[in-house]
């Protein structure tokens, strides 16, 4: 029983400081969390597995290292196989390069297929090397001497992947700029502002956002990731409490020359999930500033996304002088650099 208990707590282990080193070499918390749910999904293949290496007595290094892999890599390769939907009519790119024709995969595909299955069980070896390790230190007597590694082998087991699974939640932000930050699942903005803008000119967006958060007591994040890779992704937010966010998420596709839905500028949504605070003399001065700064550009859309006049929104009756309806909008997916 105390063998058993220790191959356990051994697997819990593994599976533990796995996730551990994964999610520290990709600084990332959620794929420590990923690693870990991947790890204990598969630790009942791998207890069965080392049942029978145990019976005939092949609990070696390679055993366990062969054994990782397998047991890392076949399920998701199951799973996952291009062909098992002969039926599909699914086209898909990577990097520019198309990786799927019709549901059926290129040799590209076929490529990142193997990859993934490489990661997968790199996972495995790993995980199967940590478990060799400890259960070469498994005790064979049965005095009162094994008791305690036993019982702090497990305890460390048990606490490191409760932690793992906790640290996502724990490190989750918690700030203005986070509408989700309560727990809710989802928030629908109070406005949405089409900007019509180049992606060369996301740096002017973003000095935009800067000057305005001063203006207007706002905390500013913000970000461009155009490092030259599949897609530039544009990040900016504005917040301030309580809960009032305006935001703009938008990627670029290379392959595609443009955004997700072609012809659209982009859009900054406002958020104002409490109720009692009055954000549209901020919403005011923001669209106010953005005509400004891009004369013709700035135009509006309704929840469903249907382009609407500045009178049919929250903030329509604010502007005394009428708006100059819709004008011309320039090709916000044309790449001018």
């Amino acid at each position: 029983m105390a063998g058993a208990v220790w191959v356990g707590s051994a697997l819990l282990m593994s599976a533990g400081l796995i996730a551990l080193v994964f999610g520290a070499f990709s600084r990332s918390a959620q794929m420590a969390a990923l690693v870990l749910v991947i790890a204990l999904i598969h630790l009942v293949p791998a207890a069965i597995l080392y049942v029978a290496l145990a019976w005939r007595n092949k609990v070696t290094v390679w055993a366990c290292l062969l054994s990782g892999f397998l047991i890392g890599m076949l399920p998701i390769g199951i799973v996952t196989f291009p062909l098992l939907d002969r039926s599909s009519t699914t086209n898909a790119w990577v990097g520019g390069t198309q990786t799927v024709v019709d549901g059926v995969p290129t040799l590209a595909g076929w490529i990142q297929y193997g990859q993934m299955l490489l990661f997968f069980g790199a996972i495995g070896v790993a995980a199967g090397f940590v478990f060799w390790r400890l259960v070469g230190a498994t005790p064979t007597s049965n005095s009162r001497s094994f008791r305690l590694p036993t019982t702090v082998l497990l305890s460390v087991g048990v606490v490191l992947i409760g932690g793992l699974l906790m640290l996502p939640t724990l490190i989750r932000d918690r700030s203005c700029h986070n509408v989700l930050r309560d727990g809710r699942t989802s928030a629908s903005p109070v406005m949405v502002i089409d900007l019509s803008l180049k992606r060369g000119e996301w740096p002017e967006l973003k000095q935009f956002f800067q000057r305005f958060a001063g203006m207007s007591g706002l905390d500013y994040r913000g970000s461009i990731d155009d490092s030259g890779g599949a897609v530039s992704v544009l990040s900016l937010s504005l917040c301030t409490e309580p809960d009032f966010t305006i935001g703009v998420n938008e990627q670029y596709w290379h392959h595609r020359g443009g955004g997700i839905i072609p012809g659209r500028g982009l859009s900054i949504a406002i958020f104002s999930l409490d109720e009692g605070f009055e954000w549209k003399p901020i919403a005011e001065s923001l669209i106010l500033e953005m005509n400004e700064t891009w004369p013709t550009r700035v135009r509006f859309r309704d929840s469903g996304g249907r382009l609407i006049s500045v009178e049919d929104t929250p903030v329509g009756d604010r502007f005394a002088v009428p708006w100059s309806g819709v004008w011309p909008l320039a090709d916000p997916n044309e790449d001018d650099g």
